[in-house]
């Protein structure tokens, strides 16, 4: 509805604050062949515990109950 992907990730034992790069591949319910992939770079702190991540996904074909489409996420 919102035209974007949220995830709340959730980390554990950082060590140090440092960059981590974070990639999510979408595939086709029952698929193994990505549709879409997402990929941000985040500056974590050591004893973070969750992260947010959020990208924009404008053409994402949403499920309704005439249209029950999936996707699965890696």
């Amino acid at each position: 509805r919102k035209k974007q992907l949220t995830l709340d990730v959730e980390l554990k034992d950082v060590p140090t604050s440092s960059p981590i790069t974070f990639t999510a591949r979408v595939l086709e319910s029952g698929s193994a062949k990505p549709v879409k992939e997402f990929r941000s770079v985040v500056n974590v702190k050591s004893g973070d515990s969750t992260q947010e991540l959020r990208w924009l996904w404008p053409d994402a074909k949403l499920w309704d109950e005439n249209s029950p489409h999936l996707y699965s996420l890696q």
